[in-house]
């Protein structure tokens, strides 16, 4: 668990949510506005984890992020955007951001993201010996909408790459980046059937939009929460294939490129696109296939 949180928000009743939300589970948590170099407010903190804001702040954001990377071990980061996918995310990939979160932020989100951080960076494991001797492998996983744990897939996947495959750690971050965001496709564009306009319809002051409230709605609505999601892990020959399929109705394939779907699974997908080798979808749509190459058992 990590011992010090800190929180870089200029909003003071942010702070004061997120504060209390950390402090209620356990968290030691420091939120301070950037009234100093954030280098000098991070070593002062002797955080062991950053949560920042930079919406409308992308250069101090890219700044904490160098900042994080030159200190050692490195620290992870949470960034929180005002967009899902612009240049400012693709960026942060780049320096090796562990995760991005949008406005508004969920409670939910917040701290399944940090326990995912937390089982990245603190995880013992006893290294395989294995990748010199397996040729291929192959993992598949099953589970309904109202199932669904990020935190959960994610200890499969990690586990798998950085136990079995020649990934490293970093590889790791910026591949699972890519998976979560076909997952939450999967999820609420496939499955739940959420459009993602209706994030900017805000419901009862600016902490619910009406994504949020028909979300949880259609979760505990048997029709959509019965739904299944599959996932399909492959690793053979050196090349590392991801598939994921959902039970919604898909989108009608267009023609190739992004634009053809950018209507039910949003700009997302350029983020999967920037990451993996290639990618590709079933006719219907609810079928993704990402690949990439590793080298595995190459000497």
């Amino acid at each position: 668990m990590f011992e010090n949180i800190l929180f870089l928000e200029k909003d003071q009743q942010l702070r004061k949510t997120v504060f209390e939300i950390l402090q209620n589970n356990g968290y030691n948590v420091i939120c301070t506005e950037r009234i100093k170099p954030a280098c000098e407010i991070i070593r002062e903190s002797n955080a062991d984890l950053v949560i920042a804001d930079i919406r409308g702040e992308r250069q101090s954001g890219f700044e904490i992020l160098r900042c994080l990377n030159e200190m050692h071990p490195p620290i992870p980061s949470i960034l929180i955007v005002r967009k899902h996918y612009d240049e400012t995310v693709l960026r942060a990939i780049r320096l090796g951001v562990f995760d991005l979160l949008v406005e508004p932020l969920r409670q939910d989100d917040l701290l399944q993201t940090i326990k995912r951080a937390e089982y990245l960076f603190y995880a013992t494991r006893l290294k395989s010996g294995f990748p010199n001797l397996v040729k291929n492998m192959t993992i598949n996983l099953e589970f309904s909408s109202k199932d669904f744990q990020l935190d959960e897939i994610q200890k499969v996947f990690q586990d798998t790459l950085l136990d079995y495959s020649k990934f490293s750690p970093d590889d790791f971050l910026t591949i699972w980046l890519g998976v979560e965001e076909a997952l939450l496709n999967a999820l609420e564009h496939g499955n739940l059937e959420l459009k993602s306009s209706w994030k900017d319809e805000l419901l009862g002051g600016v902490e619910f939009s009406k994504f949020e409230e028909v979300r949880k709605e259609r979760l505990a609505d048997p029709f959509f929460g019965e739904r299944k999601i599959k996932m399909e892990i492959e690793m053979k020959n050196g090349q590392l294939q991801i598939t994921i399929e959902d039970e919604g109705p898909g989108f009608e394939n267009r023609g190739p490129g992004l634009d053809a779907s950018h209507d039910v699974y949003g700009r997302g997908l350029s983020i999967i696109d920037n990451i993996m080798d290639s990618m590709e979808f079933n006719e219907k749509g609810n079928r993704i296939v990402m690949r990439k190459a590793f080298g595995w058992n190459k000497k």
